[in-house]
């Protein structure tokens, strides 16, 4: 099976690990990812799938072709292609959910997109307080 999700980070918290030492975690929503499309070695070159989640309300018509065509009905929002082997058996329009991928004491790799804010001021961008 593929072992990787997608997800969108929400919040920052606190736990405690097993000797009692508290540590810093990331909360992240998994919704259902949906495999759009398969390629393979004798089709494209190599071996990958294509996943996708999340919602959108509205999606350019290429798009909501392509997500007919992979057999998901939800316009879909964030799309990722993943490398896999070649021995995997994966078809367009399943269904991912993270209890097929991840296990409890499970070590997450984890890979972020910052939210760009352009050219900012010295004010904003580092809480200087200015004159006065």
């Amino acid at each position: 099976m593929i072992n990787t999700l997608l997800g969108i980070k929400k919040e920052m918290s606190s736990g405690y690990d097993a000797r009692g030492r508290r540590v810093a975690i990331t909360k992240v929503a998994v919704s259902p990812n949906f495999i759009t499309q398969v390629k393979t070695v004798e089709k494209d070159g190599y071996n990958s799938v294509q996943v996708a989640m999340g919602t959108k309300k509205s999606v350019k018509k290429p798009q909501q072709g392509h997500f007919k065509k992979a057999g998901v009905a939800e316009n879909l929002r964030y799309v990722k292609e993943v490398r896999t082997d070649a021995s995997e058996d994966l078809a367009a329009g399943t269904e991912i959910t993270a209890n097929k991928v991840l296990r409890k004491g499970d070590e997450v790799k984890v890979t972020g997109t910052e939210k760009g804010r352009g050219f900012q001021g010295g004010v904003r961008r580092h809480g200087f307080h200015g004159v006065g």
